[in-house]
């Protein structure tokens, strides 16, 4: 159905009948390592990567480390904080399984030039998270290592019968209510299974986790974020605009950097701001007329995107390395070697689960002003036994590295990534010869 057009008072926009939640892992790569070094979330942890604290707990976040800060500006704001470096390999390492390895490792110095971070710990952890989330709805939709949507609209109908009569979260834009239509029930079952989601997890795995609840993918995302750590907040559409009113616009999912600055820079910080533009005056501070009605649209929580599983050909396995300037081959192999380490490892594992080979190998490479960031690719054919994986990727990235060899150097950055992924249907085909007539 056609959205109409909202005015400040009212919103008069169709609304379809779905219930959606975001669930967003609180300080995902931090607890990981809290979990694995055996420390309660109440003690000061940040997870670093070659000096950056890529994630830091709440625990710490409370004795004024920021997310993002050097280490050095870590500890100097809490000395005692526990800093837990990210798992590397070296050339020639195969990556360690992710719950084998060597504690000790976590908090010796590592060379940046030699070592490749492995993030296999974190994505073994993320999976034994999705397993808990896949209980919940059969339509789960990976955002990132820490983050997923759910469209649990079939759930809620099902218990629509043998309702219960509670929220559960922080209602945005207003106080709690009994609801007075179908889809507010449905709202309220759906913050029902979203406590039950958070509490499974801390109880089986001992993750906490913030949750949005909603009727679009913006709203849910948003109100993840908005209940934090440890809570899960809701907004139904008699208070939507209300609970959108203070919200920072950089805040909103996919508005990005540039769209923030552009409404910044004429004085408008907030949604309520924004929503004083009538369509003409939106597209007069944005200059296109279709993201002008993107935002206007969005400013009053309309979304028509669906929440859905990601089809096999949409995905994409990448692995880079900042090198920093790299002039030499000899150099520039050692980071092959770790790089191709790692997607190689990456893909065995996605094809065990999915049983899907990319079509397409593809070589990112840049320079340290990205002056000559480029993209080349070339086919792979890996519908073969995945004991030939290996050698059929390194063959086709140095024949890569070979034809760019000329443009490569000074190397800053190097990545490789696998592309449109398909159906490898080559166990149909095993044999044996004493079977073969």
């Amino acid at each position: 159905m056609q959205a109409q057009l909202f005015n400040n008072s009212k919103q008069e926009t169709f609304i379809p009948e779905k219930v959606y939640i975001c669930v967003d892992v609180d300080s995902f790569f931090a607890q990981c390592d809290s979990r694995k070094l055996g420390l309660d979330n109440s003690v000061p942890l940040v997870s670093v990567q070659w000096g950056q604290c890529v994630s830091v707990n709440y625990a710490a976040r409370a004795r004024g480390v920021k997310n993002w800060s050097t280490l050095p500006e870590a500890l100097k704001a809490y000395p005692d904080v526990v800093v837990s470096h990210a798992d590397t390999f070296k050339p020639g390492e195969s990556i360690s399984n992710p719950y084998n390895t060597d504690l000790g490792e976590k908090f010796k110095k590592h060379d940046r030039r030699t070592e490749k971070v492995s993030l296999e710990h974190y994505r073994a952890e993320a999976e034994r998270i999705f397993s808990i989330l896949e209980k919940y709805s059969d339509i789960v939709e990976k955002a990132s290592f820490d983050e997923a949507f759910l469209d649990v609209t079939g759930s809620v109908i099902e218990r629509y019968e043998n309702r219960g009569g509670r929220w559960y979260g922080k209602m945005l834009g207003g106080c709690e209510f009994k609801p007075q239509s179908k889809h507010e029930i449905l709202l309220q079952i759906g913050s029902e299974i979203a406590q039950e989601i958070r509490t499974e997890l801390v109880n089986t795995l001992d993750y906490t986790c913030s949750a949005g609840i909603s009727y679009n993918k913006m709203l849910c995302k948003l109100a993840s974020s908005l209940n934090k750590p440890d809570g899960q907040a809701i907004i139904c559409p008699r208070y939507v605009l209300e609970a959108l009113k203070p919200v920072a616009i950089k805040k909103i999912r996919n508005f990005g950097r540039k769209i923030a600055e552009a409404f910044e820079e004429v004085g408008f910080q907030t949604l309520g701001q924004l929503r004083e533009l009538n369509l003409q005056q939106t597209y007069q501070v944005i200059k296109d007329e279709k993201t002008a009605k993107w935002i206007y649209f969005r400013a009053r929580g309309y979304d028509e995107e669906e929440v859905k599983e990601k089809e096999f050909a949409s995905k994409s396995i990448m692995s880079s390395k900042l090198v920093r300037d790299v002039t030499t081959m000899k150099d520039l192999e050692v980071v092959i070697n770790l790089v191709l380490t790692d997607l190689y490892t990456r893909l065995v594992k996605y094809y065990e689960k999915y049983k899907t080979v990319p079509r397409s190998l593809h070589l990112h490479y840049a320079n340290k002003k990205w002056e000559n960031a480029k993209i080349k690719s070339v086919g792979i054919d890996l519908k073969v036994n995945p004991d030939e994986f290996k050698s059929k990727i390194e063959e086709k990235a140095m024949s890569l590295i070979s034809s760019v060899k000329e443009l490569v150097f000074p190397c800053y950055s190097l990545a490789f990534s696998l592309r449109d992924f398909e159906k490898n249907d080559f166990d149909k085909f095993e044999f044996d010869l004493v079977s073969l007539r």
